[in-house]
């Protein structure tokens, strides 16, 4: 098995190995991530940044030489960005012979000349497991812009101001996790793919190797849980460009006075253009510009905002057009500007200036606000939902700017979570600095016309049923080990990532406030809030120089309270409160005056089964611990080898027909370790390791039942793919076989075309070609259960177990079973394939043949009528070869097993069988 996940003890020895005796001394603490891979290493106080490079090397060469990376992996700078305190960050980027690893990236923090910590993630050469590049870029977009299946594209306007051109595909490897946890990475061409009809911008990561669609990164950071139970109106065309405006300091900027339409009178600085103001202001050193989009079908409607005498009144903009939206929109685009500004010297939302442009008035009652990259969009709302452009919103959008450009959190799963906490967060504190009257710690409250008249509550996230405790109550599943097996936008939120973020969400406002109580998983806590200043620089500091863009609940935790520690020390107020925060919604263990030594219970009652070629099923009884068990370490002959925090899991990449032993150990919320569990011994089967093949929504379509010979297998997830390759069945050749599907469809979907392909590995190389599709079921309504009959192949292998799979997919079958596809689910099973079993009347034609003696020991003699030369076999009497070969009269038998045979005679064409007896 390769490798992918190493010893924690091992990598922190081959780390000191690597260091000088200098900078081992200086190491003062390592966290690691959920797999055991090292996520964090932070130096002593006072560390000179010499500490970690070798003499006449840069600063990447000794990281490489520090996490011991191998020779195939470099690290390269990417850039460098500084804060306040005298605090600079690195940024370094991980490549495997040339190529860019994405979510392959490290930080390294400095405090003037010394050294704090160096945070990230790391993916080696054995985790690769495509690295072909076959397919070509063309025959790559093509894929990826099936894969969006929009009626129209930026690129395609000729009228788009943006002058957005045709996606050019980027080859680069992307890590993605399997049904349990692991990581594998894949060679990729990755585009960004601009939809205008519906909206959307993803980047579309397609296989190399052979066009499957692995993976969607949303660009577009949209409000989606703003409006849970209604349909967002997005059918018509919204060609959203971005009119850059250029910086021109020669036209006049006036303070205006503005009727906003949720914050009452406030001042705006605008611009005099062509005799009439407009809401552009260039006062700040960079571009605020909000356009009219005039609820845009093409680019050529976007157009300005204009007022003859800069008075902005409700008299004028409070209409049915609900103008006086772009008044909130302008006057929260500035204010969030002058908060990140004023307290951190950043500089727009990239730090360099760069202008921020708002579209107000998009699409046809569009209840919907995004962030599209380098720009926002607003809808109008509807009779439900008021225009969304409150000032909280507005500075959620361009948190996810500031995200883009520091953490760059993937917007999928625990790390898109962490993406939308910010930009709650980052709404709260600049609502609470500048609207104080507002309830900073509610979502949306200024545009529901509904109950519950807000879409989030930061100090109770269970009031819109999202979670205040990770894994807690109303925790959408967000790994694929969970159950939530593609991140899809429309289906699952991309794996939880609006619900989950009020676990985040919850530690702020427990962080700012206090709060006293017991969590959803028994944590009980009673913490003295530090307030909104202190709270708010620790947040910033955790974006900016700490989380990367696959970082999890587990790391922000620990990155947090080291965030902390560089800001107000350790063992300060502040950092004490943060670990204590993180505790109260369930993520690691609680501050202790005096250090827990103490290990958790063995785990127990380990049992392997479900044994395939390349997996194995293993689950046992939980530990106990005082301060709480955080989770579990597979061992595999010795070796550990994953990390989990549950008490069973599928563990894959095994080799076939090789002996495994299994044990398992517990860890705690402070790293101490239990002793093993009892041993627990496999020995996969001869059956390899299958190609990949999954859907991407299974919600709509899956497979309840399957029924096949022995097999009668009921399935109730909604995932893309499941593995039931450990049920086996045998099937005989030359014998006509019927498979009983039985589909279950989401309601409203029973009538919708679904059909099937099923394959059949008939020579066990993984693989499932054209060639090896045995039947198919055409498609169609149903819910009740379809079947199809076939036989199998004649050149089958025998006496193997060999991978059956069903596609079920909408509104057609298909030619190859390694594919991945919208909507339906694909399950693998196994048949070993046998001859046919021979009938007692069969067995006795002693007019044709005679053999004797029988019982026999050493010789059986054969007579025909023709005495002439045959070929045989001899059978088990289920139909297994023991031997074959040609002979006139007389086969040795004596090294067969005592036991009743069957003997096969085929003599010009004809067969003609005898049963006897080996002694």
């Amino acid at each position: 098995m390769k490798k992918t996940f190493t010893t924690i003890n091992i990598l922190a020895f081959l780390l000191l190995q690597s260091v000088s005796l200098n900078a081992q001394s200086s190491i003062h603490n390592i966290a690691y991530n959920k797999d055991g891979t090292i996520s964090m290493i932070v130096f002593e106080k006072g560390t000179s940044k010499n500490a970690i490079t070798k003499e006449g090397k840069s600063t990447a060469n000794s990281l490489n030489n520090l996490l011991k990376l191998s020779d195939n992996i470099e690290l390269r700078f990417n850039k460098t960005t500084s804060g306040v305190q005298d605090f600079i960050t690195e940024y370094y980027d991980s490549y495997i012979n040339g190529t860019i690893v994405e979510g392959g990236e490290y930080h390294i923090n400095y405090k003037g000349s010394d050294i704090i910590s160096i945070t990230g993630r790391n993916y080696s050469t054995s985790d690769i497991v495509a690295d072909k590049e076959l397919i070509g870029e063309s025959k790559a977009f093509d894929f990826a812009k099936k894969s969006i299946n929009a009626k129209s594209y930026a690129w395609e306007n000729s009228q788009n101001l943006n002058k957005f051109s045709k996606p050019k595909g980027k080859l680069v490897y992307i890590p993605i996790e399997n049904q349990e946890g692991k990581v594998s990475l894949f060679l990729v061409y990755k585009f960004d793919i601009f939809a205008t009809q519906p909206l959307s911008r993803d980047y579309v990561y397609v296989d190399a190797n052979n066009g499957l669609i692995l993976k969607k990164n949303a660009i577009i950071k949209h409000s989606e849980s703003f409006y849970k139970k209604k349909n967002n109106n997005q059918s018509k065309e919204i060609q959203i460009i971005n009119k850059a405006s250029k910086l021109d300091k020669s036209r006049e900027i006036e303070q205006a006075n503005a009727d906003t339409r949720y914050s009452g009178k406030r001042f705006i600085e605008t611009e005099l253009s062509n005799g009439s103001y407009i809401l552009r202001d260039n006062s700040r050193g960079v571009t605020i510009h909000t356009l009219n989009a005039n609820n845009m079908e093409s680019s050529d409607f976007v157009s300005e905002f204009n007022d003859n005498d800069n008075n902005w009144t409700a008299e004028e903009y409070h209409n049915d057009k609900r103008d006086d939206a772009a008044l909130d929109v302008h006057w929260g685009t500035i204010k969030t500007y002058d908060y990140f500004k004023n307290t951190f010297n950043r500089n727009s939302y990239d730090d360099k200036g760069a202008p921020i442009n708002s579209y107000v008035h998009v699409g046809n009652e569009l209840v919907n606000a995004f962030w599209a990259g380098d720009f926002m969009g607003y809808g109008d709302g509807n009779a439900d939902i008021d225009a969304l452009t409150s000032l909280d919103i507005v500075s959620h959008e361009l948190g996810h700017g500031i995200c883009q450009e520091t953490a760059n959190l993937e917007y999928e799963r625990e790390s898109g979570a962490l993406n939308e906490a910010f930009s709650d967060i980052w709404a709260a504190i600049v609502e609470h600095t500048y609207a104080p009257e507002k309830n900073a710690f509610v979502m949306g409250e200024d545009i529901f016309l509904i109950a519950p008249y807000f879409s989030r509550s930061m100090s109770d996230p269970k009031l819109t049923n999202d979670p205040d405790t990770y894994k807690g109550t109303f925790w959408k599943a967000a790994s694929v080990e969970d159950g939530c097996t593609i991140p899809w936008g429309s289906i699952n939120d991309y794996c939880g990532v609006h619900s989950n973020s009020g676990v985040l969400n919850h530690w702020f406002y427990i962080l700012v406030n206090g709060k006293s109580g017991t969590n959803d998983i028994g944590n009980s806590y009673n913490i003295t809030g530090i307030g909104w200043e202190s709270a708010e620089k620790i947040v910033y500091r955790l974006e900016t120089a700490y989380l990367t863009s696959k970082s999890d609940y587990k790391n922000a935790r620990d990155f947090s309270i080291q965030a902390a520690i560089d800001l107000f020390g350790e063992h300060s107020t502040e950092a004490i409160a943060v670990q204590n925060a993180f505790y109260a919604v369930g993520i690691g263990g609680k501050y202790l005056l005096f250090p827990d030594t103490t290990s958790p219970t063995s785990p127990t009652n380990l049992v392997a089964k479900d044994v395939t070629g390349d997996a194995v099923s293993l689950s046992w009884d939980s530990s106990t611990d005082e301060n709480g068990i955080w989770g579990y370490i597979i061992l595999q002959n010795g070796s550990e080898v994953y990390k989990t925090q549950e008490t069973s899991l599928r563990l894959t990449g095994l080799t076939p027909e090789t002996s495994y032993d299994f044990k398992v150990k517990a860890y705690d919320n402070y790293s101490n370790v239990s002793s093993e569990s009892n041993l627990a011994k496999i020995t996969t089967t001869s059956q390899p390791k299958a190609c990949l093949a999954s859907s991407f929504s299974p919600n709509f379509f899956t497979i309840s039942n399957v029924k096949i010979g022995d097999i009668d297998n009921s399935s109730t997830k909604l995932l893309g793919y499941e593995d039931f390759a450990y049920l086996n069945t045998n099937l005989e050749l030359d014998t006509e076989y019927t498979i009983e599907i039985t589909p279950k469809a989401a309601n409203g979907y029973e009538q919708s075309p679904v059909g099937y392909s099923i394959f059949l590995d008939k020579n066990n190389t993984g693989d499932f070609t054209f060639d090896k599709r045995i039947a198919v079921i055409s498609p169609r309504g149903s819910s009740s259960k379809l079947t199809a009959t076939f036989k199998l192949p004649e050149d089958t292998i025998l006496n193997q177990p060999l991978r059956l799979r069903i596609l079920q997919t909408y509104n057609g079958i298909t030619s190859s079973g390694c594919i991945g596809y919208n909507y339906g689910q694909v399950e693998d099973y196994s048949i070993t394939a046998k001859s046919k079993k021979l009938a007692v009347s069969d067995l006795l034609k002693e007019e044709e043949i005679k053999i004797y003696p029988s019982p026999v020991k050493e010789t059986l003699n054969v007579v025909l009528k023709d005495n002439k030369e045959f070929n045989y076999e001899v059978l088990s009497i289920t139909g297994g070869v023991i031997k074959s070969g040609i002979s006139k009269g007389q086969i040795d038998v004596n090294y067969i097993q005592p036991g009743t045979y069957i003997l096969k005679v085929n003599q010009n064409g004809k067969v003609i069988t005898q049963k006897f007896i080996k002694k």
